[in-house]
């Protein structure tokens, strides 16, 4: 009985094993492929964030770009020009670091004169300011936050010297100019010119000092 049974089980069909080592290896392979994939996009961060936006993990956020934003916080473009003449009675050679800019309505732009004086004297001028095409109300579109031509200047002999003009034309400028020419132009003046101007610059500096510091009423 015994080696009849041995004989009917080994005359049954075996049944093959898989083999779970080979399949193992497999998985554990796929697993380091992945986890090197991830580690080398993480390291190089634009390569990451790619790969997340394939496979739905991230997604682009839908705002406008910043040079967009920027540029719409400013007005309609403007072309600014910078010229500057000396009179024939002062030896002064002076010109703008920069005789074209382009600028945009209600956005601040600066610009720097460069002074240089000829002789081996020294010179009191005065500089005055003026603007082309005719701006009606001038004032009023026009904000000078800083410029030399708010006093009278000093230079001494064979002395030079930058001094910063900063503007801004707000929208109250007609639409219909949108090329501007600011022109400087120089002056002789006196000593007592120069100390009166300097006297009432800085009166004006003190008053604005004292105003800024004063409490809210």
């Amino acid at each position: 009985m015994i080696e009849n049974d041995d004989k009917a089980t080994e005359s049954l069909p075996r049944t093959p094993r898989p083999n779970s080592g080979k399949a193992t290896n497999y998985l554990l392979i796929l697993t380091i492929l992945t986890l090197g994939m991830f580690g080398f996009a993480y390291a190089n961060a634009q390569w990451f964030v790619l790969i997340c936006q394939e496979v739905g993990l991230l997604t682009k956020p839908a705002v406008a770009s910043r040079g967009i934003a920027e540029e719409a916080a400013v007005g309609r473009p403007l072309e600014v020009y910078f010229t500057a003449s000396a009179n024939d009675n002062i030896p002064i050679a002076f010109s703008a670091r920069e005789s074209y800019q382009k600028s945009n309505i209600g956005k601040v732009r600066r610009n720097e004169y460069t002074f240089v004086n000829l002789s081996n004297q020294r010179i009191y001028f005065k500089p005055v300011h003026d603007v082309s095409p005719t701006i009606k109300n001038l004032d009023d579109v026009l904000i000078l936050q800083k410029c030399f031509c708010f006093e009278q200047q000093l230079i001494e002999p064979r002395q030079t010297y930058t001094l910063p003009v900063e503007y801004v034309f707000n929208d109250k400028l007609d639409p219909a100019i949108d090329v501007i020419s600011m022109r400087y132009s120089l002056f002789p003046s006196t000593k007592a010119d120069y100390e009166a101007s300097q006297a009432a610059s800085a009166a004006d500096k003190a008053k604005l000092s004292r105003n800024q510091g004063a409490p809210a009423p």
